[in-house]
């Protein structure tokens, strides 16, 4: 799992290890990193960073032997917020780099090594409402996961001969780093994620409230289970209706 260190990724990280799965840890955040795998027996650590295509292929070799490999949670991600016309060009990059291109760098390794090994492996993209919805500030991010969602389908057809699934699982505002940030920043209010706020092109949350690391760790344990074993190339929102509109 990528991003495992912080935030949401933490915390499906635990929720995996809890549900028996050995989970190999990969985040650039060493410390971070450190102090996940101390809390948990289960959680084996793989200091990376994403955009190195060789370091990602050199961690994926060293997970485990032959066969071990049964799924992956591509999590790793950034967000850089300006306006479209004041973005720098080194925050675009990043973000691309990070959210998109590491995201294949990822799968393109545990996907090799799932079908060089004949394992009936399972990929999970993370994505977001944000690459359906335009949100005000955020052209990188949005761009960066919007070509995530057609990077799952790429991979579900050409992994498919191998019996290897490719989802991607997109939750909508959520509980955490990134939403608490935003609004200690006054960039957005509880009020206006929720309830909703037109002049931000916001519509809102009909279930009433935030995703929680829970409701996407739902969506994670449901297409790593034997019951979503025909289920390849989708998006699964868990964004409480936010995204309808």
């Amino acid at each position: 799992m990528t991003g495992a260190a912080n935030g949401l990724g933490r915390e499906i990280a635990l929720g995996l290890v809890a549900d028996g799965w050995t989970v190999a840890a990969l985040d650039i955040d060493k410390p971070a990193l450190d102090a996940l795998c101390a809390e948990a027996d289960g959680l084996r650590p793989f200091v990376v960073d994403v955009r190195d295509r060789a370091a990602v292929r050199d961690a994926v070799a060293r997970m485990g032997p032959a066969g071990a490999l049964h799924g992956l949670v591509n999590n790793a991600g950034v967000i850089r917020v300006a306006p479209i016309l004041e973005m720098s060009a080194a925050d675009w990059t990043d973000v691309l780099d990070v959210n998109l291109t590491g995201a294949f760098h990822v799968a393109q390794a545990v996907g090799a090594r799932m079908v060089a090994e004949e394992v009936p492996g399972r990929l999970i993209n993370m994505g977001t409402i944000s690459g359906k919805v335009p949100r005000p500030g955020r052209s990188s991010y949005c761009v960066s996961k919007t070509a995530v969602t057609m990077l799952t389908r790429m991979l579900a057809v050409e992994l498919a001969p191998a019996r290897v699934t490719v989802n991607t699982v997109s939750p909508g505002s959520a509980e955490g780093g990134v939403v608490w940030e935003n609004i200690a920043k006054g960039h957005t209010t509880m009020a206006a994620l929720v309830g909703g706020d037109l002049a931000r092109h916001r519509l809102g949350v009909p279930l009433g409230r935030l995703a929680n690391a829970q409701d996407v760790l739902g969506a994670v344990r449901y297409l790593l289970s034997p019951a979503a074993g025909h289920v390849t190339g989708v998006e699964l929102p868990v964004d409480g209706g936010q995204g309808m509109f």
